[in-house]
């Protein structure tokens, strides 16, 4: 008789069994994930598990649990741990035509189902953010397919619903042609025969408005609701076309970055600009993060970067934005932004 493990998860309820199993029926699908190695490249058991790998295996069975739990009749319904080895598994009968087709709709980006979306979202993160090396299968049929580079690739997205809107960071240029506003202060800049109105604070306005009639550069947070015109807020402005154009450039580097190297790249960067005492642009590069739409990762890599320095005399003029950043990081946390 095989060794069973007892998982103690509160999310676990009586109508989804745990066993340690070698093999499963034909008449079964199934949706695996296994932890192969650390992050120091050291194969992996659950006799020899390190706390990273115990936080993803955590993480991958509450988040099959979740996604088990989407279903009404789950009774069938099992999540086994691989005898010897890190692998949690999503075991369904085969005849489950409806969970087959979520999973491959959320494989493929086509699902509408944000709670199903989220449960593979969740695994998805996990195995994107902390350094171990995966493999995710799933036995469909008989068939088994490697999935590994879907839940590496480009993100599981929420579907929005009519009601909601998108919001993305654009860099625009343009002759500023008034400043201003009675209730809501907002500056007025013009390119190409398009004119944009940007929100922005009484004291940005007031710094803004000495260049009045000069072309101007800046960053804004431009929200898309549906039947609406967008709307910006300003995030921040620059000297000249190139201060735009060296934020603009690294901001889509480190965004569009799909691998873990780009927290790297991002460390490297705040280290050369504190040893180049080029603190300016170290400010703005702050600035342009400092939303609720960045990856939570790149602002704890940030803050991790700063905390040596920050308490330092020359740092004082980096201090606030280090703290709004610190603010974002904290307020995203309690509200479970993902």
């Amino acid at each position: 008789m095989f060794q069973q493990y007892k998982i103690v998860n509160k999310c676990l309820d009586e109508k989804l069994n745990i066993s340690a199993i070698i093999s499963h029926s034909d008449m079964e699908n199934e949706l695996k994930i296994r932890i192969i190695k650390d992050s120091k490249g050291n194969p992996l058991s659950l006799q020899a598990i390190t706390l990273e790998a115990a936080e993803s295996l955590k993480i991958f069975i509450d988040s099959l649990v979740e996604l088990a739990r989407l279903y009404e009749d789950n009774s069938e319904f099992k999540i086994s741990l691989l005898n010897g080895s890190i692998e949690s598994c999503l075991v369904f009968p085969a005849q489950n035509e409806q969970v087959t087709k979520d999973i491959n709709d959320i494989l493929t980006g086509k699902s509408l189902d944000n709670k199903k979306i989220k449960a593979l979202k969740d695994i998805q993160d996990k195995i994107k953010s902390n350094g171990l090396d995966y493999e995710v299968l799933w036995k469909n049929n008989n068939e088994i397919i490697n999935v590994t580079q879907k839940f590496k690739g480009e993100n599981f997205s929420y579907k929005r619903r009519r009601n909601e809107y998108e919001s993305e960071i654009v860099f625009l240029s343009g002759q500023l042609y008034e400043t201003g506003g009675k209730t809501n202060t907002n500056i007025h800049i013009h390119e190409s025969n398009i004119e944009y109105k940007i929100d922005c604070t009484v004291q940005e306005a007031i710094a803004i408005n000495s260049l009045l009639y000069e072309n101007i550069y800046l960053s804004a947070l431009k929200t898309t609701r549906s039947e609406y015109k967008p709307t910006y807020q300003l995030i921040d402005y620059y000297l000249d076309i190139n201060e735009q154009k060296f934020i603009a450039e690294f901001y889509q580097n480190i965004v569009s970055n799909d691998k873990l190297e780009k927290f790297d790249l991002l460390h490297e960067k705040i280290y050369d600009l504190i040893l180049e005492d080029r603190l300016n642009d170290l400010k703005k590069m702050i600035k342009i993060f400092d939303n609720e739409f960045t990856e939570r990762g790149i602002i704890r890599t940030i803050l991790m970067s700063l905390k040596p320095v920050i308490k330092k005399d020359d740092f004082l003029g980096i201090k606030p934005l280090y703290q709004s950043l610190s603010d974002t990081l904290r307020v995203r946390s309690l509200n479970h932004t993902i």
